[in-house]
């Protein structure tokens, strides 16, 4: 099947990526090219072989002129074939040079993406660099926390002692205690010495009957028999008094004085008792009171004491946690604030080498862009050339006469066949 003009001027390659154009259809409009001209060949050595006839049947000068017109179409020809050639090896040479161009452009391309995923790795390890400083300063500010609470539960347990008492007071109650046991030991004792002048007034009592009955039996007449036997009778006070009864008349002042001397025993006894029982509570109370208000006073001093402490230790321990919070805050903050300054630094630096690389490649694209472009006008251009020469040739093929102006006589009507050649003739006619 040969090619036409307008298969020629119709004929449109397809772009396979970025390779250019699919190399099968430029070869098979090269194909189709070379078949045109294998026809044209085909054509001229048909006429040759016609020349080639004509020739031998004796053309003479027309034949030679012919032949140099034959030889001019056959350089023609060649001359097309390698101009064709030509073509085809600097398209070849264009591609390959585009191909290049654009494998480089590719590596180059894959080397920035490399640079810029490295360069963003290592800022993705920076920030999760600050990240785990930030977790340790929250650590930290946690153990502050965990500090402070521990604190706060020491002023909370520090309140409840004093809330409670104290281990001083309470031991100030129970001294205070004992004094008020002391106090009751020394009120049993005043009982037991009242209990002993009772029984010493009992005593006195008792002896008073004593001296009754005494008095009734010196009145009786059998005592005056006795009269003479002496009486000696203890005596309290300087010491022991004798009292001698030598007659009846002296029995009665004898009696007397000793139920005196009873009686004077009986109230200096019981005045004993009395006063030694006064000293004993008034010593006991006076003890008392003196404890009472040394334990008071010890028990009101050891709670100002406590209380004292207490206020100092909460100021303190207030004063303390307030620091603590306020440096773990101003640590945290800083840390939080530096973070966010470095995360910040980093999306701006990977966002403008994103856009310095968006904006390289876009640069790369225009500048591939462009060449495809001029290959593309190149080729449209080299297309109309061709078609334009080769539509030269083929008009020139059809418009130009291969046949002389001058027809030899023997070609002309009413003289064939009467010739000497029948053979030539018989053959021309076949041919008209």
């Amino acid at each position: 099947m040969t090619l036409t003009i307008e298969q020629v001027r119709d004929t449109r390659f397809h772009l396979a990526r970025r390779n250019g154009y699919d190399p099968a259809d430029v070869d098979t409009f090269v194909d189709k090219v070379e078949t045109t001209l294998v026809a044209l060949g085909e054509e001229n050595a048909t006429l040759q072989q016609q020349v080639s006839t004509l020739s031998a049947s004796g053309g003479g000068a027309g034949d030679a002129e012919l032949k140099e017109a034959l030889e001019a179409r056959e350089a023609e020809i060649e001359r097309l074939k390698g101009e064709l050639s030509a073509a085809r090896s600097g398209q070849s040479d264009d591609a390959a040079a585009l191909q290049r161009q654009l494998d480089e452009l590719r590596e180059q391309a894959q080397a920035r993406e490399a640079d810029l995923t490295s360069q963003l790795r290592a800022k993705d390890e920076e920030l999760a660099q600050h990240r785990g400083d930030l977790s340790q300063h929250a650590d930290a500010l946690r153990d502050k926390d965990e500090e402070l609470q521990r604190k706060q539960d020491e002023i909370a347990n520090l309140h409840n002692s004093l809330a409670g008492g104290g281990d001083k007071a309470a031991h100030l109650e129970s001294e205070l205690a004992n004094r008020d046991q002391q106090i009751d030991e020394l009120r049993g004792q005043v009982q037991e010495l009242r209990g002993e002048v009772n029984s010493r007034d009992a005593r006195l009592e008792g002896l008073t009957g004593e001296l009754e009955q005494l008095k009734q039996t010196l009145a009786t007449p059998a005592m005056a028999a006795a009269v003479d036997a002496p009486v000696a009778v203890a005596s309290v006070g300087a010491g022991p008094q004798e009292i001698i009864v030598r007659a009846a008349s002296d029995a009665s002042p004898a009696v007397t004085r000793l139920l005196q001397m009873a009686t004077e025993q009986a109230e200096q006894l019981v005045t004993e008792a009395k006063s030694e029982a006064e000293k004993t509570t008034s010593e006991a109370n006076a003890l008392a009171e003196k404890v009472t208000s040394e334990a008071k006073a010890a028990a009101e001093k050891t709670t100002a004491d406590a209380q004292a402490a207490a206020e100092k230790t909460t100021n303190d321990a207030h004063e303390l946690a307030q620091s603590i919070e306020n440096d773990a805050r101003a640590q945290a903050e800083k840390t939080t604030g530096d973070a966010d300054q470095r995360a910040a630094q980093v999306d701006k630096d990977a966002v403008s080498r994103r856009s310095e690389l968006f904006s390289t490649l876009e640069q790369e694209r225009d500048e591939l862009s462009g060449r495809v472009d001029h290959l593309r006008d190149f080729e449209k251009r080299f297309r109309d050339s061709f078609t334009s020469h080769l539509e030269k040739q083929i008009a020139a093929l059809r418009d130009n006469k291969l046949t002389p102006e001058d027809t030899p006589d023997l070609m002309k009507d009413g003289v064939r066949g009467t010739s000497a050649t029948p053979r030539l003739d018989a053959l021309l006619n076949d041919e008209h």
